[in-house]
């Protein structure tokens, strides 16, 4: 699963003065995409019918899926960050 892992990464990364309320806003955000997504399905399905809900998510899906590789291509991100150093 992501979401734990995601988790840790900000406990890692944050100060610890400031990780509670950055781990409740980074909540808040991720679990409102759930509310929201919830609703818009609704109403897409209450105006469109239920195949139109249901393309239209897999359309987002799809989007948010190529937006998330190009990211990954694009990004240059350093794990050493995150892995603690060891004395040798």
């Amino acid at each position: 699963m992501v979401y734990p892992t995601l988790l840790a990464a900000i406990g890692d990364v944050v100060d610890p003065l400031v990780r509670a309320s950055s781990v409740g806003v980074y909540r808040l955000w991720r679990d409102s995409g759930y509310a929201f997504g919830a609703l818009l399905s609704g109403i897409v399905a209450q105006a469109l019918g239920q195949n139109a809900a249901i393309r239209s998510s897999r359309a987002h899906a799809r989007i948010r899926r190529r937006r998330r590789r190009s990211h990954a291509r694009d990004a240059s991100f350093d794990i050493s960050v995150f892995r603690p150093s060891v004395p040798s």
